[in-house]
């Protein structure tokens, strides 16, 4: 250091931080791929560095790009624990090719970066299948309540889990019943659960109640000891109808009535 106060070229008066070093690589980078994130995993560095705090990091960063240089749509995951060697990256788009690196930080926040290789988010496919396709409960007299006592196996054939949702119409042409809230003149009601055994009929509840617009399953309606929600793909349950039919009609025509299924994300 010169009279003046200015430094040499061996001067500490400024610093600049070094990079770390490169987290470890693992056989597999990927511990869980769904339809919009992704959960990688790395080779964590020591919190405590033996000798060199370029030994260490100051934070972990993983980002994930649909281009193989980082310049597509970038999306990524920070922390700033050490001990953690996996990270979610989430937001990302379904069915798409995205190229993941995760970088150790410096105390300047600077990453050095792995590469981790690159994945392709899942597909997503939902979907019903309803195990009897018609049921024909012949005269029904007015005023009176029916319990179904077919069920329909309602199996889930998507690959991810899924809520159900369920509504009911007329569908006989020019028909002047319609679904109702309680039993009248020309309406009628019609209730839904699921359940693996046929139920009492203390089991149908007012919010087991169907429209003629989709209304979703939940905890409380439309389950019994089964319920429509986040049914997992493969896994099947049972659906139970009970019927309130009209005090007074004003046809004489047969009436179809059609329960739709619709499944949902969960």
């Amino acid at each position: 250091v010169d009279e003046d106060g200015n430094g040499g070229t061996l001067s500490n008066g400024a610093t600049a931080p070094t990079l770390t070093m490169l987290v470890g690589a693992q056989p597999e980078p990927f511990l869980a791929v769904y339809d919009s994130s992704v959960t990688v995993q790395w080779g964590r560095l020591p919190d405590s560095p033996p000798d060199a705090s370029s030994m260490s990091a100051a934070g972990y960063l993983v980002e994930a790009s649909t281009a193989a240089d980082f310049s597509g749509i970038l999306r990524a995951s920070e922390t700033a624990v050490l001990s953690l060697s996996t990270l979610t990256v989430v937001a990302l788009g379904v069915d798409a090719t995205y190229y993941f690196r995760v970088g150790a930080l410096n105390a300047g926040g600077i990453p050095n970066y792995r590469s981790l290789g690159s994945t392709k988010t899942a597909f997503i496919e939902m979907g019903v299948e309803i195990s009897t396709p018609l049921v024909d409960l012949s005269l029904v007299a007015l005023s009176s309540e029916v319990y179904v006592s077919t069920s329909f196996i309602v199996l889930s054939v998507g690959n991810v889990a899924q809520t159900y949702l369920l509504k009911a119409t007329t569908i006989t042409a020019g028909s002047p019943w319609s679904i109702a809230a309680s039993p009248g003149a020309d309406t009628m009601t019609l209730q839904a659960v699921f359940n693996a055994l046929q139920p009492v009929g203390t089991q149908f509840g007012d919010e087991d109640l169907l429209t003629q617009s989709f209304q979703s399953c939940t905890a409380s309606r439309f389950a019994a000891g089964q319920s429509g929600v986040s049914v997992a793909a493969g896994a099947s349950r049972l659906l139970w109808l009970k019927i309130g039919m009209p005090t007074l009609t004003s046809t004489e025509t047969v009436q179809d009535i059609q329960v739709t299924v619709w499944a949902g994300p969960p």
